[in-house]
């Protein structure tokens, strides 16, 4: 029968392999990527190139100016080259992209199924049998000294709101007259 020790670090070996794993492809997938990225690169340079080349070598061909310019306003920038470009990269980008989804979601399941078992592992495990405990040892004896008295407790009271009622006679502060004493004045009238 093997120890507890002995089972985690089995699922600890086992969760560290499967941590390789994942980034032993998440790195393959990107280098695969980054492979073809560069391959589409160097293609569409080539084809450039051939294209630039073969352009140069027709205005270099013409034989007076005329020929030369009208040679040179028939060439037309074309911009199918550009947008070809741009599908195959965005179908290399999706691709690399989809292939790394794919296996993060393969990671997780897997470490699912990884947690899954260290429960098991946990509750498979034989309680551990507690080692016996040695009597403690007797506490030395301090001296006696005299008994001080304690220090009486401070007692805190809390603060009362005292609330002050101002006399019926004190007449307000501000030299604005009270609507309210009006209002009632000219109800007894």
């Amino acid at each position: 029968m093997f120890s507890i020790t002995e089972q985690f670090s089995a699922a600890t070996k086992s969760q560290l392999e499967a941590q390789l794993k994942i980034l032993n492809n998440f790195a393959t997938t990107a280098f695969e990527g980054a492979q073809k990225v560069i391959a589409l690169n160097l293609n569409t340079t080539k084809a450039n190139v051939a294209k630039g080349s073969a352009t140069a070598r027709e205005l270099l061909e013409a034989k007076d100016p005329q020929e030369f310019f009208a040679k040179s306003t028939a060439s037309v920038p074309n911009f199918d080259g550009v947008f070809a470009y741009g599908r195959e990269l965005f179908s290399i980008a999706s691709k690399t992209q989809a292939e790394l989804f794919q296996a993060a979601q393969d990671q997780i399941k897997e470490a699912s199924k990884q947690a899954v078992k260290v429960p098991k592992l946990a509750v498979a495990a034989p309680a551990p049998v507690p080692a016996p405990v040695a009597a403690p040892a007797p506490a030395p004896k301090a001296p006696k000294a005299e008994a001080k008295p304690a220090a009486p407790k401070a007692e805190v009271e809390e603060p009362k709101a005292e609330v002050k009622a101002e006399p019926k006679s004190a007449k307000p502060a501000a030299s604005f007259p009270d609507p309210k004493a009006e209002i009632q004045a000219k109800s007894k009238k």
